[in-house]
């Protein structure tokens, strides 16, 4: 009844009229208001949901909704959409998602090494289609569906150079006194392209970056956290890094231990 309402309201129709099409796009959406409107747009994208000029009335095709073989799957629905985005577009906005739900827009020029100002007319379609939302500063991703049909979007094998590449530009270009602050957004980057790692004094500074990131954990009392990244760190000290990594090694296997016993893993 509110979807009817809702379409017959921004087509100017009658709730009866609508009351078909509001049926379907129930069953296709499972009474969720952002694919609802996501669900509608693509049709009218489509021209299956369209204004009949001569009428002086929106009309829609049913069949050929139905013939189109739109799928249950509302991701399918938003990757179609990301996917017809333009080129710097979508890969702001896969650049978004592997960043996670929301980043600042600082944040995304730093990865792109661009200015703000082109940060914000990449995003600017994005944010039209309603599949990006601007807060202050932030951009953040309109539902973490969006954030998965994006992400699916990057071909599986080259995730983790993706991930890799954000954090090693975070790692690089944010200033010292800042990085405590951008701890957790950097070693979270880093540990999921932690496979591309070529070398032991990379390996190493990425271990310490994960000791920093634990023992800011257990400071705020995130003891789970604080002991997933002491086993990222060990791993990858484990069988390199030579004298250099005995420190680091021992600081993370110590302060993991402490958050075993804290977290009752006896």
């Amino acid at each position: 009844e509110d979807i009817a309402t809702l379409i017959a309201d921004s087509l100017h129709s009658a709730v009866e009229r609508v009351a078909p099409l509001a049926a379907l796009v129930a069953a296709k959406t499972d009474f969720n208001p952002f694919f609802v409107v996501q669900f509608l747009t693509a049709l009218a994208d489509e021209g299956l949901l369209a204004f009949d000029h001569r009428a002086a009335a929106w009309t829609w095709d049913l069949e050929g909704i139905l013939a189109k073989g739109y799928t249950d799957n509302v991701v399918d629905l938003l990757v179609e959409k990301v996917s017809r985005l333009p080129g710097n577009t979508k890969k702001a906005v896969q650049s978004l998602a592997c960043l996670g739900s929301s980043a600042e827009a600082g944040t995304l020029a730093l990865v792109f090494g661009i200015s703000t100002a082109t940060v914000d007319a990449d995003l600017e379609e994005a944010t039209r289609t309603g599949l990006v939302f601007r807060a202050d500063t932030a951009y953040r991703l309109a539902h973490d569906r969006v954030q998965e049909a994006a992400y699916s979007l990057i071909p599986e094998a080259e995730r983790p150079e993706a991930h890799l590449r954000i954090g090693r530009l975070l790692a690089a270009r944010t200033p010292v006194h800042a990085r405590d602050e951008a701890i957790f957004e950097i070693v979270s980057q880093l540990n999921r392209g932690a496979t591309l790692l070529a070398s032991d004094a990379e390996r190493t500074e990425v271990a310490q970056l994960n000791l920093t990131a634990a023992r800011r954990a257990k400071a705020s009392a995130a003891y789970a956290s604080a002991l997933k990244y002491c086993v990222e760190g060990s791993q990858l000290l484990a069988g390199g890094g030579g004298e250099r990594a005995y420190r680091p090694l021992f600081e993370l296997e110590f302060l993991r231990a402490e958050c075993e016993i804290v977290t009752g893993a006896l």
